[in-house]
């Protein structure tokens, strides 16, 4: 009796070995090696041998090794990539990206509604701006900008001043027609909250803006080239 449970016992470790589950990438067959349930199929997408992909709305993870569900906004994407395009990943989290912010109605991104547009569905674009009555406007402490499309702090870049001094940044602003604008040579930065010296011409623009509008950020070398018509 001992012999017999010893060989049945002995006979099932080695058929665990054999068959069962099997890691992502593996060759398996449906039956005897099956792929990991629910986040992985056994696949020959390629026409060639069945291997263990992952299933419908799964993606691999960042490790390589297995696949989950894609983050989506809020998310951790420490161990996987965020859903699509819409969101990036900062501190281990999913949020919007650049430009674009969360959906009022629904889940996920979208770009915000316009200054002074219809927010009835739509999110105003950031804390400078309030839905009022409908429509986006400056919120409390906050002016109309100078472009007149959004609005800032008095003070602050493109927000209004009286004197020079009184422009947050004083070595890189001043007062212009009763607004802060970046100084004399001096760009906006990327994220627009202050000025810098520009990217020369021919130099790298991936995080600095070109000097003029003679110029522009070629979207493929990220070098400043001549803007269209200049040369």
């Amino acid at each position: 009796m001992n012999k017999l449970l010893s060989f049945l016992l002995f006979s099932l470790f080695i058929s665990n070995i054999l068959c069962g589950e099997v890691n992502y990438g593996e060759t398996c067959d449906g039956s005897s090696n099956t792929c990991k349930a629910t986040v992985q199929k056994c696949d020959n997408g390629d026409g060639g041998t069945n291997k263990c992909v992952c299933a419908d709305t799964y993606v691999l993870n960042k490790a390589g090794d297995d696949c989950a569900q894609p983050a989506g906004l809020g998310d951790s994407c420490a161990n996987v990539d965020c859903a699509d395009s819409s969101l990036t990943c900062e501190s281990n989290q999913c949020v919007c990206a650049t430009g674009l912010v969360q959906k009022k109605v629904g889940t996920g991104c979208e770009e915000p509604a316009p200054y002074g547009g219809d927010c009835t569905n739509k999110n105003c674009a950031d804390a400078t701006q309030t839905c009022t009555s409908n429509r986006c406007v400056c919120a409390t402490n906050y002016s109309e900008n100078k472009d007149k499309n959004g609005c800032a702090a008095d003070g602050e870049l493109n927000g209004k001043c009286k004197v020079d001094n009184t422009c947050t940044a004083t070595t890189t602003q001043q007062c212009s027609s009763g607004y802060c604008v970046c100084a004399t040579g001096l760009v906006e930065t990327k994220d627009g909250t202050d000025c810098e010296q520009p990217a020369a011409y021919g130099a790298d623009c991936s995080n600095k803006n070109c000097a003029d509008s003679t110029q522009t950020c070629d979207a493929t070398t990220k070098k400043c080239v001549c803007a269209s018509g200049y040369k």
